[in-house]
């Protein structure tokens, strides 16, 4: 019988930070999001913010068992045996999107000044869209996809050596001191994870946070008879793809439908406060948003559908490709 990596239960997992979306939710905590469901066929429905902006098992690699609620899954002492499936997540949640995120970014979308601490919790939270996004993922999973595969192999061989049948509940005592055994010998824990360590020193990178807290933050508030703002999946923007302004900006992150947040080289500050008149800009994010999406971009009502629809089909789809999960 063959062991998937990537677990028996089914999570969906956030890859774009809920908080962010709630600038553009209702009263309801919904939202409007577009997507392409089909070749060739945009739609769009109000959803909530829980249900779209993620993938299922993204962060997953392994829960060994039959699944959480499974008794074989825990310890005499009630203890997980293997790395859960919401580990990842959960860590976004508590260390990353935090309470001190949504204010701070209150803060700014009001013309309040935040500290430095609320900066650089701000700049780890901006660092983390960068990396946990699927494509990421995806590099990341195809990094230690031979040693995975090798782990896989490994377990397969020794179910047969052993004769052990995983299904049969008598067995279960030697499938896990099988396991147990591999896990001794090969660290499983450090094996199967060490893409997704990778990932959070990649976002905890001392450097990455201080060259982000060292910009100049500027929030551009759109003007009243301008569209809104849209936000996609990928909503972090750099400077280079932008005509304008492109040598004093660093990155560029909306807010809200009507806040952008931009980072500006200090001794550049005056040169982009000179072009940030330009009204051009709001077209040009939204224009970004659509054309670097993953799958999905949102808007705070359905009124952008027109919009949306003609530069989504403007030019070709980039396949991305299949998240690893989904291969087996």
């Amino acid at each position: 019988m063959a062991i998937s990596a990537y677990g028996p239960g089914k999570q969906f997992q956030h890859y774009l930070p809920q908080l962010l979306l709630d600038a553009w939710c209702d009263g309801n905590g919904k939202l409007t999001r577009y997507h392409e469901p089909h070749t060739s066929k945009l739609v769009f429905s109000r959803t909530s913010k829980r249900s779209t902006g993620g993938e299922t098992n993204l962060y997953t690699l392994m829960t060994l068992g039959r699944g959480p609620s499974d008794e074989s899954d825990f310890d005499e002492n009630g203890n997980p045996r293997f790395p859960q499936t919401q580990m990842i997540e959960n860590y976004f949640a508590d260390q990353i999107d935090t309470s001190e995120v949504k204010d701070a970014i209150g803060k700014l979308c009001t013309n309040i000044e935040i500290n430095v601490a609320e900066k650089r919790s701000v700049s780890r939270f901006i660092s983390s869209i960068n990396y946990r996004n699927p494509p990421q993922i995806m590099r990341f999973y195809e990094k230690h996809r031979a040693s995975i595969e090798s782990l896989i192999k490994d377990i397969e061989t020794r179910i047969v050596e052993f004769g052990i049948d995983v299904t049969d509940r008598e067995r279960m005592p030697d499938f896990l001191k099988l396991l147990t055994d591999i896990h001794t010998e090969r660290n499983i824990h450090v094996e199967l994870n060490a893409h997704l360590f990778d990932m959070l020193k990649s976002i905890n990178n001392p450097e990455l946070i201080s060259s982000l807290c060292r910009t100049s933050w500027i929030v551009y508030r759109k003007h009243p008879d301008e569209e809104n703002l849209l936000v996609s999946d990928t909503p972090l923007m750099f400077g280079h793809s932008f005509d304008v302004g492109q040598d004093a900006i660093d990155w560029v992150l909306p807010l809200s439908p009507e806040h952008l947040l931009f980072a500006v080289e200090p001794d550049l500050v005056g040169d982009f406060i000179a072009i940030s008149r330009d009204r051009s800009y709001v077209t040009q994010v939204n224009t970004l948003q659509i054309q670097q999406a993953y799958s999905n971009v949102y808007s705070k009502d359905e009124g952008q559908f027109d919009f949306v629809k003609s530069i989504w089909f403007s030019q070709p789809t980039e396949t991305l490709g299949e998240h690893p999960a989904h291969q087996r």
